[in-house]
């Protein structure tokens, strides 16, 4: 999925658009027909991407230091919250 160009989500820091522009750079000499708009657009779905695999990484970090519940307990818990039945 393409993101939307926004930027609003959080304030653009010095390391963005230093970043940014380093892509720029990448993408001037290896695509010349690419636009600006879908420079950004590449620039920020890779930012995305980045920080998803971040995130799935410091899930794992997470899970492999024993810091998540067992599905077994939160699966008891939600069906005991909203009186759903186990699966047969």
């Amino acid at each position: 999925m393409t993101p939307a160009l926004s930027l609003s989500q959080r304030p653009v820091r010095k390391e963005d658009l230093e970043a940014f522009n380093k892509y720029v750079e990448t993408l001037s000499t290896n695509d010349r027909a690419i636009t600006f708009v879908d420079c950004v657009r590449k620039f920020l779905q890779e930012k995305q991407e980045e920080e998803d695999v971040d995130a799935i990484e410091d899930g794992i970090r997470q899970a492999d230091a024993g810091l998540c519940r067992p599905f077994e307990e939160v699966d008891a818990r939600i069906r005991a919250k909203y009186g759903w039945t186990a699966n047969p």
